[in-house]
């Protein structure tokens, strides 16, 4: 019996240590265990869970990651900091936040870019050129109305989602001139007078 309670105790101890902590951006707290990182993402399972119930979170849904020795493996705001955003600021950070979350006013002009690429890739280049360069209007930004006056959190949302909207339309451009492309070599493969 001595000899099994320092063995049960030791036990224990190993499976206490086996966790990290993540925090979403909604503010959840997660206790999880065998933490992979993805390319973007985080693979993991929860604390004291079935080890075969796996979960993933893009890495726009964490706000931080723990080490069991207390060592940050992932911080957005370290993130943010390479890419020349004041992290100091709050409302700067807030915005940038914001716009992650809230801006979905790039769909219509990726679908317009997809569409006019899908049917011919050089008015899709050309679609692609005016929405990339027209910055979203306050209209179809998401910002809340009530941080209008707030001119850093302003700044950066919309510095955001402009930055949002170029990737999403790129994107919508390559994508479609390669479904174009796909569709007119099948199309030049079938045909039966070649």
């Amino acid at each position: 019996m001595r000899i099994l309670i320092p063995i049960i105790f030791i036990f224990c101890i190993q499976e206490i240590k086996a966790q990290d902590t993540l925090k979403t951006v909604k503010g959840d707290t997660l206790v999880v265990d065998h933490l992979e990182k993805l390319g973007n993402a985080y693979k993991f399972t929860l604390f004291k869970k079935s080890y075969l119930e796996k979960y993933e979170y893009d890495k726009s849904e964490i706000q931080s990651i723990i080490s069991r020795q207390n060592k940050i493996i992932y911080d957005r705001r370290m993130e943010y900091s390479a890419q020349g955003i004041d992290v100091g600021n709050p409302n700067i950070v807030a915005g940038y936040e914001d716009a992650n979350k809230n801006y979905t006013g790039y769909k219509d002009a990726g679908k317009l870019t997809f569409g006019a690429s899908l049917c011919f890739p050089p008015a899709g280049l050309a679609t692609m050129i005016i929405c990339y360069t027209t910055p979203p209007s306050y209209l179809n930004s998401g910002i809340a109305y009530d941080k209008l006056n707030n001119n850093d959190y302003n700044k950066a949302y919309m510095k955001q989602t402009l930055k949002i909207k170029r990737k999403k339309v790129l994107a919508n451009f390559i994508a479609g001139s390669v479904l174009f492309a796909g569709i007119y070599f099948v199309l030049w493969q079938t045909n039966p007078s070649n």
